[in-house]
């Protein structure tokens, strides 16, 4: 099941073994479908050293997992532990899969979403949906959306393609209008759905999972990871859409998300079916909410996690084997957390790993926009003195000047000269100056 070997394509990725990543790789080239380039069939069987894609009969793909695999095919494409040529034939996959990606696994049809945003890529279930229309039964799963923004991210800081980044923001736009967000209170997708296309903006339907009123217990809860988009679209310096921010502000002041717990199942109105319990499962997804804001939860979580690890027998919660599809969000996040996914999303568009930037504040890449996910401001003046650092944007005929400083404890940024508009942002990474705060520490 491509589910799971991709999570298992993420765990080797993050690591340092080639020679198994090398094997995942061929591993996943021997998937491919018949029907859709280099995506793979979504399950398959194996008989000895032989692997048949016949057991899917109709050469469909799971796109979730095509998803993940172009994701951390960059990320194992940009990763020092790897050697140079290794490295160049995962990106030359990467970007060989990302364009199957988004050929096959969207429908192209241009359809107004919430507020009127014009919506040309709607996310499908796998390429045999991407080859129907919005009506077919099971056309997509809530689960998938926020690998499928993540994948589209690195796929766009990796080739320059501005078609990854349009997808990135449409698909985006489809999952909130899919859990029919109302802008400030949290809800969710149902866990499969499709579009009653009878009115101009599609409205979703339930078509599994339905007489729950809410998500089962291991597929739509994937869904977390569109909150985690938003770390991986401040790396590569781009915007989504801005209500993102309050979905996943929604969310994350859910009753079901405290700091060391977490419930995984909520109604379609936002309210938790199970209990707020701790655990690598539990933890595991829930660290995903975590890194674009409330960073102070990350430890907490990583903790409480970390703790259902036996050293002894490498297992999780002294299972018989270590298990991959409910124990692996928890490590792939935790090699998130070490940063083995950063250069994904932080090399050249090109997709060659820009040289190290400078040590202290002056390497430190520092991002302005005329006004919260609008376009990038000018940047006039850049200086370092010792170990502080001084900027000066331009936005619409005014300026604003940035100061930032190297502590001994970490960074602290001041927003020094505020331009007269009052709107424009100016942030290094996810800690940011502007309208809200003329402060930041990290």
């Amino acid at each position: 099941m491509t589910d799971e070997f991709s999570l298992v394509v993420g765990l080797t990725a993050a690591g340092k073994d080639q020679a198994r990543m090398d094997a995942t790789v061929n591993t996943l080239k021997s998937l491919r479908s018949p029907l859709y380039g280099s995506l793979p069939v979504w399950k398959a069987s194996r008989s000895g050293n032989t692997i048949s894609t016949a057991v899917t009969g109709n050469g469909d793909t799971a796109a979730d997992a095509d998803a993940r695999f172009v994701w951390y095919l960059y990320v194992a494409a940009n990763s020092p532990y790897f050697d140079a040529a290794a490295r160049t034939r995962y990106k030359q996959l990467a970007d060989e899969m990302a364009a199957d990606f988004l050929q096959h696994d969207f429908v192209k049809t241009c359809k107004p979403g919430r507020n009127g945003v014009q919506i040309c890529s709607w996310f499908a279930s796998g390429a045999a949906t991407g080859h129907g229309d919005l009506t077919w039964n099971d056309f997509s799963y809530a689960g998938y959306y926020g690998d499928a923004v993540i994948a589209l991210l690195a796929a766009y800081r990796n080739t320059g393609g501005q078609n990854f980044l349009d997808a990135a923001r449409d698909t985006v736009n489809v999952y909130l209008l899919a859990a029919q967000f109302n802008g400030t209170s949290f809800s969710v997708p149902p866990m499969a759905f499709t579009w009653d296309t009878s009115s101009a903006t599609p409205q979703r339907v339930c078509t599994r999972n339905c007489e729950s009123g809410g998500w089962d217990d291991s597929d739509a809860v994937r869904a977390v990871t569109i909150c985690k988009a938003r770390y991986y679209a401040g790396l590569v310096g781009v915007s989504l859409p801005s209500d993102l921010d309050a979905y996943c502000t929604a969310w994350l002041n859910d009753p079901g998300v405290q700091s060391q717990a977490y419930s995984t199942r909520y109604t379609f109105g936002g309210t938790p079916m199970n209990a707020t319990t701790g655990g690598v499962w539990e933890n595991g997804l829930a660290l995903a909410l975590n890194f674009a804001t409330r960073t102070q939860d990350l430890s907490a979580r990583l903790n409480e996690g970390g703790t259902h690890y036996s050293v002894e027998k490498g297992t999780w919660d002294w299972a018989p084997c270590l298990g991959v599809y409910r124990n692996a969000p928890f490590a792939l996040n935790l090699a998130t957390a070490i940063g083995r996914d950063l250069a994904a999303f932080m090399g050249t568009a090109s997709g060659t790993t820009s040289p190290p930037p400078p040590a202290g504040v002056a390497g430190l890449d520092v991002r302005c926009s005329a006004y919260p996910g609008g376009p990038a401001c000018t940047k006039q003046s850049d200086t370092t003195s010792g170990s502080c650092r001084t900027l000066i944007f331009t936005n619409s005929n005014t300026s604003s000047r940035v100061f930032i400083c190297e502590k001994t404890s970490g960074y602290e940024m001041y927003l020094q000269t505020p331009e007269t508009n009052g709107q424009t942002t100016t942030c290094v990474g996810t800690h940011c100056v502007g309208p809200l705060t003329g402060f930041a520490a990290w």
